[in-house]
């Protein structure tokens, strides 16, 4: 699944540029809740 599905999953919009990694890195982190459950 690529970071822009998995925003999708959890509910979550994406922010910022797509593949800046700046923006990525808080994207994924966003993501971190879901993770672990």
């Amino acid at each position: 699944v690529g970071m822009v599905t998995a925003l999708k999953i959890g509910g979550l919009e994406l922010e910022g540029e797509h593949h800046r990694a700046h923006m990525d890195a808080r994207n994924i982190a966003r993501l971190l809740p879901y993770s672990f459950g």
